[in-house]
């Protein structure tokens, strides 16, 4: 008896070349590029069927909160008819991307992998001859087999594979420099590895229990400005002038000074303020603040434009940013 194929969406954002040597003619530039493209990867469809959606070409604008949500609602439109969805994205923002994804696909029953290449499609052929070792292997082939064998199969959440670690999209984080395994995340965020096959750590995965739900409402108007110990308060008054519907603030000290709590509590009657830190204390110290001290930054962003897409509300945005919507929120080991 043969084994019925499984069905594979893969959506197209960017991050496509294959190869090394001469990427712009390896890559998907624009959607006449799709087919020839995939046929030069013969092994994704020995794995599954794979049926391409275009949304974004490698030469077009970079990617926004716009074309995740038109992806987005190619998953939620699809949901019955695939198996699984394969994220073809550039590495720049897709971080950002893949937690877009996590908060408005909730309770997601079916895989959803993110990958892509290293490689810039942009390199002068000069260029790529010198740095041909430099990308030697970072293209987007081995991953997307990878990402479509998890897709198949794999645990019903958002995720990002590249190299062999498979990792919770909104707890990942970026490795710097060039790495197979670009992306990392804590122990209890890693939920598999390939090595001819897929290793579960399956007392990591996620159950999906309650429906599914789209909720694709972000707000964009959204500043992030990083905070430094010297209170670069001129900025923040002409990010602030800007007339953003929200703030960031990325704190690159431990505490806040007096001023500066007295600064955001100001801004904070007129304007929703999210303060990202590392110190775990901090949010005890101000109970008043938004205080966001145990997510990525990425995972902060995302979280509070979607919340901001749903209210105005200070209350109710705390609300939303203390409730564990995607596993984003976690113990680190």
């Amino acid at each position: 008896m043969s084994q019925i194929r499984k069905k594979i969406a893969l959506i197209i954002l960017g991050g496509t070349v294959l190869i090394e040597d001469s990427p712009e003619k390896n890559a998907v530039i624009t959607s006449k590029d799709v087919t020839p493209w995939l046929n030069k990867i013969p092994e994704v469809n020995i794995i599954a069927e794979v049926e391409p959606f275009f949304v974004l070409g490698e030469k077009e604008t970079e990617v926004n909160i716009d074309h995740w949500i038109k992806a987005g609602k190619i998953v939620a439109s699809h949901l019955k008819e695939f198996d699984g969805f394969v994220v073809a994205h550039h590495t720049s923002s897709l971080l950002y991307g893949a937690c877009a994804f996590s908060f408005m696909l909730q309770n997601i029953p079916k895989p959803v992998v993110f990958t892509g290449s290293q490689v810039p499609v942009n390199l002068s052929q000069e260029a790529n001859r010198k740095l041909f070792k430099k990308y030697k292997g970072l293209g987007i082939k081995a991953n997307l087999i990878n990402a479509i064998q998890v897709a198949s199969q794999g645990p019903a959440e958002v995720a990002i594979i590249f190299g062999n670690k498979l990792v919770r999209a909104n707890r990942a984080i970026k490795e710097k420099g060039l790495n197979l395994n670009l992306f990392d995340a804590p122990a209890k965020a890693i939920l598999a590895t390939i090595d001819f096959g897929i290793k579960s750590e399956g007392q990591h995965l996620k159950k999906t229990v309650p429906p599914f739900v789209f909720k694709p409402e972000f707000e964009k108007k959204v500043s992030v400005i990083s905070l430094y110990p010297e209170e670069n308060y001129d900025l923040l008054e002409w990010i602030v002038n800007k007339k953003p519907k929200g703030l960031v603030i990325q704190m690159q000290q431990s505490d806040l000074s007096p001023a500066q709590v007295k600064k955001i509590t100001e801004l904070q009657k007129d304007l929703p303020v999210a303060v990202h830190t590392s110190n775990p204390f901090l949010k005890k110290e101000l109970p008043d603040l938004l205080i966001v001290d145990y997510l990525t930054p990425e995972a902060t962003l995302m979280k509070f434009m979607w919340a901001l897409g749903r209210t105005k509300n200070i209350k109710e945005i705390k609300k939303i940013l203390e409730q564990d919507i995607a596993k984003e929120i976690g113990e680190e080991s």
